[in-house]
């Protein structure tokens, strides 16, 4: 298939981002679709302090009246590199490039690092395991390029269950050119264990792989995890990063920490695709790395705000829905909810339109489960709810959910 007929054809994520800016302008919609960050009072305060600083110190002006280079800001990578060293980052600016946010940063290292390019076979990009980001599966400009490996998933009790990765069967190959990995994972808001991270790195390296971690949603910014863990960027692995969940998705500011050959090859592909990434953003986001900001809105603004909505929520969905059949994730991290209907008697296709109807804007699970060689039903058992609306906004989306799943029971 042509690039052009591809992309006439619909893709899950432009559906996505459709539905968001849908359900956005519909009255009563309560949109807990898409990946926008909550709206928190305390982080809009100090976001519009930085900007009464950054418009009367002239920065803002200066950001969007000049051109950065392909790599970003300078002074925003040396600070970030500054930064990342006090957290035991081994880097220095030259492992760091600035992009329009990052899904445009994985596009470009997919395409550039994976496929029949890359001198090994088929060049796959492997997913350890899914359900994973919905943004990756429609990346790859060649065909099949993604293999997905599925997870063991064990129920833990009453309506909670877990996914494990299946490290020991995980295949790989001559013909696989890059490991792909969110940490903690959107959709499920599974955290891979430090111990399974060291084996997933042990086995990347014995066949010279390299390790690609998306951490949007985790260490060291903005660190929504619930649970202590440990991540530090190694040589030979392509870290991203990103402003979006601290409340700057507008911005469309991206960061990716890698070897210093990987990021002139990025600033390469920039130069020619977008001469240079958005300054707004670095402008906007520089103070708050040189003095320490940015771990004082993670720790005391950030984290506990999304932790309270998802200790609420789960428990309104669980006092609601009392079918032992229904089980919700047990979530690490990120500002989702992944529910699992098993056999009730509906997929997530039909859970969805009844959901749409009722009020509700969800996402169907099976749109996070790229490159499976075979059919997995459980997918289309499956619903990711997004907690950044307020507490009472949820609570009446916990009840509309509760009457559309009881009626389909029915059904």
């Amino acid at each position: 298939m042509s690039l052009s007929k591809r992309f006439a054809q619909a893709t899950a994520i432009t559906q996505l981002m459709d539905d968001l800016n849908r359900g956005a302008q519909t009255e009563d919609m309560i949109m807990l679709g898409g990946g926008n960050p909550a709206l928190i009072p305390a982080v809009e305060q100090a976001l519009s302090a930085l900007l009464v600083a950054a418009q009367q110190d002239g920065t803002l002006l200066h950001a969007i009246s000049h051109y950065d280079g392909p790599l970003g800001s300078d002074r925003f990578r040396r600070t970030l590199a500054d930064y990342l060293v006090r957290q035991g980052w081994p880097v220095s600016p030259e492992h760091i490039a600035i992009t329009n946010g990052s899904q445009s940063a994985f596009f470009a290292l997919i395409n550039l690092l994976a496929g029949s390019g890359s001198g090994r076979g088929k060049g796959r990009v492997v997913l350890p395991m899914v359900p994973e980001y919905v943004g990756y599966g429609d990346l790859a400009l060649e065909p099949d390029l993604f293999y997905a490996h599925l997870p063991h998933v064990t129920r833990l009790g009453p309506h909670s269950f877990s996914y494990q990765p299946d490290l020991e069967t995980l295949p790989l190959t001559g013909d696989d050119a890059l490991i792909c990995l969110s940490r903690p994972t959107n959709p499920t808001g599974h955290l891979i264990s430090d111990a399974d991270l060291e084996r997933l790195r042990e086995r990347a390296a014995a066949h010279e792989i390299p390790l690609l971690l998306d951490l949007a949603y985790g260490q060291p910014f903005p660190a929504i995890q619930f649970e202590p863990s440990q991540y530090s960027w190694r040589p030979g692995e392509i870290a991203c990063l990103s402003l979006s969940k601290l409340g700057l998705p507008g911005v469309r500011t991206g960061m990716v920490i890698a070897d210093p050959e990987v990021i002139q090859l990025l600033g390469n592909f920039a130069g020619v695709a977008g001469l240079a990434p958005g300054g707004i953003g670095p402008a906007l986001a520089t103070p708050l790395f040189a003095d320490g900001g940015i771990d004082r809105w993670c720790q005391q603004l950030i984290t506990p705000y999304y932790h309270r909505h998802q200790q609420q929520m789960r428990l309104w969905l669980t006092d609601l829905i009392a079918d032992p059949r229904f089980a919700i994730h047990r979530g690490h991290g990120t500002f989702f909810l992944w529910l699992w209907f098993e056999d009730m008697g509906f997929d997530s296709d039909q859970l969805y339109r009844s959901l749409v109807a009722e009020g509700v804007l969800a996402v169907p699970g099976h749109h996070f489960c790229p490159g499976r060689t075979r059919p997995w039903h459980h997918a289309r058992q499956c619903l990711r709810l997004s907690l950044a609306q307020e507490l009472p906004l949820l609570e009446v989306a916990a009840m509309r959910i509760s009457k559309v799943v009881a009626r389909l029971v029915k059904a």
